[in-house]
C-alpha cells in the first residue's frame, strides 16, 4: 500500500482515537457528578434472576474443603465464571460486561483462563499480568484458575479439544467454586477476532452446558459475547446507538452492558506489560479506544 494512502488512515485513525479519549473524560466527569440514587439499574440483574444460587447446594455432598472455596458467607451469592483463551482477553474483550457483575452485590466474580498465553515464551509472564488485571477488575486472585496444559496451548494453529474444556470447567468448579457455580460467560462461535482458541472455547464451553443438561446435575446457563463485523467492531461508543437499536427490536435474546467506566480497559491492559509495549503491539493501543468492546458487550443466551 502507497504512504498517501497509508497517510489519510492513519490522521483519521489520530482523529478517531483524539475524540473517544476527550468523549471518556466527559463520561467519566459525568459519572462522577451523577447522584447515587440515580445509579443505573444493572442488567445482570436480568440474568441472575434466572438462578438460584441456593439449588446447587444440594447437589454437593462430596464438596472438597480448601481456602479457595466460598465462604460460608458466600453461600448465597451467585457464581459467575469468564471463560477465557489468553491473559488479557477479560481486559480487551469483556469489561462492561465485567464491571456490571462487579456492581451486583449478590455475585461472586471467577476467571478461567484454558493457556497461560506462552506462544511467545512468556507463559509465566503473562500469568502474573491477568492476576494483577484481575485485582484492578475487583476479581480476588484465589477465583482466577490459569490452565498451562501441553494440549491447551496458545497459537493460531491450536485447536483445542470440547471434552478437555468441559473438564477443565469442572475441575474448576469442584475445587475452587465449591458446586456452585450459576452462570458461564465466555465467546461466541466466531471467537470476536477469528482466533482459533477463542473458538474452541466457545465450544467447549457449549459442550459442558450440554453435558450438564444431559446429566441434569444442576442449572448452569450460559452467555456468549457477540460478534460484529469489522466495521462495527472498530466504530467504538458510536456503535451504542445501534446496539441499543437492536437489541429493543430483539430483547427477547439480547442483552446488552454500558460500561461504568471506559478507562478501566485502559489500564487493564497497561497491566498487561508484555502485550501493550509499542513494538510490536502498537496497534493495540489503538484497538482499545476505538473498539466497541470498551464501551459496550452485547451477550446471548448459549
Amino acid at each position: 500500500m502507497k504512504l498517501n494512502t497509508i497517510y489519510p488512515i492513519l490522521i483519521y485513525m489520530m482523529y478517531l482515537y483524539i475524540l473517544h479519549f476527550i468523549i471518556q473524560i466527559l463520561f467519566i466527569v459525568y459519572k462522577m457528578k451523577s447522584s447515587s440514587s440515580n445509579k443505573e439499574k444493572t442488567l445482570i440483574s436480568t440474568i441472575l434472576n434466572g438462578t438460584n444460587p441456593n439449588n446447587n447446594n444440594n447437589n454437593n455432598n462430596n464438596n472438597q474443603t480448601n481456602k479457595s472455596c466460598p465462604s460460608p458467607d458466600d453461600n448465597n451469592k451467585h457464581i459467575v465464571l469468564l471463560v477465557i483463551a489468553h491473559p488479557d482477553d477479560e481486559a480487551m474483550f469483556f469489561i462492561p460486561t465485567l464491571q456490571n457483575i462487579k456492581e451486583n452485590k449478590n455475585t461472586i466474580l471467577s476467571v478461567l483462563c484454558l493457556s497461560s498465553g506462552n506462544a511467545d515464551g512468556l507463559g509465566k509472564v503473562r500469568e502474573k499480568e491477568l492476576i494483577e488485571s484481575c485485582k484492578h477488575l475487583g476479581i480476588d486472585s484465589k477465583y482466577v484458575n490459569i490452565i498451562d496444559d501441553p494440549n491447551l496451548q496458545d497459537g493460531f494453529n491450536e485447536i483445542w479439544h470440547e471434552e478437555l474444556i468441559s473438564n477443565k470447567i469442572i475441575e474448576m468448579d469442584q475445587t475452587i467454586l465449591s458446586n456452585q457455580l450459576n452462570l458461564i460467560i465466555t465467546f461466541d462461535h466466531y471467537g470476536i477476532s477469528g482466533h482459533p482458541n477463542h473458538i474452541s472455547t466457545y465450544h467447549g464451553v457449549k459442550y459442558y452446558l450440554q453435558q450438564q443438561l444431559n446429566q441434569k446435575n444442576k442449572v448452569v446457563n450460559g452467555y456468549k459475547l457477540i460478534s460484529h463485523n469489522i466495521i462495527r467492531k472498530f466504530t467504538g461508543m458510536f456503535d451504542i446507538p445501534i446496539t441499543l437499536i437492536q437489541t429493543f427490536i430483539d430483547n427477547n435474546h439480547l442483552n446488552y452492558y454500558l460500561t461504568t467506566n471506559p478507562i478501566d480497559t485502559w489500564i487493564a491492559m497497561t497491566l498487561h506489560e508484555s502485550q501493550f509495549v509499542l513494538i510490536p503491539y502498537w496497534w493495540r493501543r489503538f484497538f482499545v479506544i476505538l473498539s466497541r468492546y470498551t464501551y459496550i458487550n452485547t451477550l446471548e443466551e448459549i
